[in-house]
């Protein structure tokens, strides 16, 4: 992905700009705005287990029968994940582009892990506009 500086930060392709926050390291904007939220309702008490990029296996280590070789293991990573006040384990992504590699792994994801409750996140949510 192209990335630009322009004094305030890295821009994408698709216009997000990545920060640096608590020393972790987000995409863009729109997601280091949603840590900052999800960071607010812990200390509150209302969420709990916060993890920052967890990640979910798609796929087994395997190996091409045709070449022999090895083809890595493959992951979902969310972009958060928590547990709420009813006790559900939430897995979020914030997007403000839904990309056909992102649907790809988002329909992988669902049906491998039914006890996590999937969520997209998009920046009307987050900002409030």
């Amino acid at each position: 992905m192209a990335t630009y500086d322009y004094g305030f930060g890295r821009e994408t392709k698709y216009h997000a700009f990545a920060m640096d926050i608590d020393g972790i390291h987000f995409p863009s904007r729109l997601e280091a705005t949603r840590y900052e939220q999800l960071k607010q309702l812990a200390q509150a008490g209302l969420i709990r287990d916060l993890v920052v990029h967890p990640r979910y296996k798609l796929a087994e280590k395997t190996r091409d029968p045709h070449t022999g070789k090895t083809i890595g293991a493959r992951f979902y990573e969310g972009d958060f994940e928590y547990t709420d006040e009813l006790g559900r384990r939430i897995c979020e992504d914030t997007k403000g582009v839904q990309t056909p590699m992102f649907r790809l792994k988002w329909d992988l994801v669902r049906p491998l892990y039914p006890d996590v409750y999937f969520v997209v996140v998009t920046g009307m949510e987050v900002y409030g506009r």
